[in-house]
């Protein structure tokens, strides 16, 4: 209970929060390429009927972004937690030069989104994305990678609280527990930023 609770905890932090507009134009964008050919809804009173949307692709898509949330939680989680066991929080808070690349890192994409310059992936990995978008397993991988990418951002402010999930994990006396609650406080996560 604890995990779901700290989940919904982190769903208002200021990393995560803001990023939900994003998901929701990656979702609105996607639903715009998933339209059934030639299937229209019909609009209540009467209006002009729009396109249907195929229910089932977008179901699919949405659950592999709660697996990338889900998954990339753990994954982060579990290296922590085995290789640092309880002392966690001690060193990771206390590593100087940790925080001080997390900073740096954080300066970085800071003036990056205020237009100062442009990050980009690497155009043979660019242009790989495109060609598996091409087909039907690119919106799939770039659902994936957007849900890895959502994770990861918003690590600066829910890392406190999953390091919480996982203390409460390893309280029980098992690596294992810790592991399971983190599992816990991600699928109450993902499940809540795409339902």
């Amino acid at each position: 209970l604890s995990a779901i609770l700290a989940a919904f905890v982190s769903l208002l932090t200021p990393c995560v929060f803001p990023m939900i507009p994003i998901t929701i134009a990656h979702f609105t964008n996607l639903a715009s390429s998933s339209q059934k050919p030639g299937h229209m809804m019909p609009m209540p009173g009467g209006g002009v009927p729009a396109p249907s949307v195929d229910r089932g692709r977008m179901f699919a898509l949405a659950m592999t972004y709660a697996a990338a949330i889900v998954l990339t939680f753990t994954v982060v989680a579990a290296v922590f937690t085995i290789a640092f066991g309880a002392a966690i929080g001690e060193e990771i808070g206390g590593n100087a030069w940790l925080n001080l690349f997390l900073a740096g890192l954080m300066v970085v994409f800071a003036l990056s989104f205020l237009g100062m310059f442009e990050i980009r992936m690497p155009s043979k990995l660019t242009s790989k994305l495109q060609s598996a978008g091409a087909g039907n397993t690119g919106a799939f991988v770039g659902t994936f990678l957007m849900g890895v990418g959502f994770t990861l951002a918003s690590f600066a402010c829910t890392a406190p609280i999953l390091g919480f999930v996982v203390t409460i994990g390893l309280e029980q006396g098992q690596i294992m527990t810790a592991i399971l609650y983190t599992v816990v406080y991600a699928i109450a996560f993902a499940l809540t930023v795409v339902g």
